[in-house]
């Protein structure tokens, strides 16, 4: 839950492969990757909220970031160079645009985040988000530790 009454849950264990963002990964022959996905509940939010990039930290402390598929994605495209046909690059376009969508006030959004790894973790011992882009990442945590988290840092938590 933000300051701006946004909460969000994180399924943190791999989702299935999703066929659009697959297809780009072809194309840029990119390695395989891990999708998660966050969902951000903004209906009684006060200000746009998005889903920038999540971070998970095993007990050897090693460190899995998820990007939002909209970073992927212009990745991807750019790794392919300058000779892509206009109609594949217009697809990374779209595709990458529809990735970078917000959840306005009062709407429910899932996003699809993607680690550029395929040994994601079963246990972790850490969650760090970063819902509002330009700020540092902050913590995640069981809603059972909600009250906890709300008195010691107010400005975001987020289940798991």
């Amino acid at each position: 839950m933000s300051t701006y009454n946004t909460v969000g849950k994180i399924q943190l264990e791999p989702a299935d492969p999703v066929a659009e963002l697959e297809e780009l990964r072809d194309i840029a022959a990119a390695d395989p990757v891990t999708y998660v996905m966050a969902k951000v509940d903004n209906r009684k939010g006060e200000v746009l909220a998005n889903m920038y990039s999540i971070l998970v930290y095993d007990a050897a402390g090693k460190e899995y970031e998820l990007k939002n598929a909209h970073e992927i994605v212009d990745e991807w495209r750019s790794s392919t160079g300058e000779d892509l046909p206009a109609e594949t690059y217009n697809q990374f376009i779209e595709v990458g645009n529809e990735h970078m969508k917000e959840a306005m006030p009062g709407a429910v959004k899932e996003f699809v985040m993607v680690g550029e790894f395929v040994d994601f973790p079963k246990e972790f011992v850490k969650v760090m988000v970063n819902a509002n882009g330009g700020m540092d990442p902050v913590p995640a945590v069981p809603m059972s530790h909600k009250e906890l988290m709300l008195s010691s840092r107010p400005d975001i938590t987020f289940d798991f």
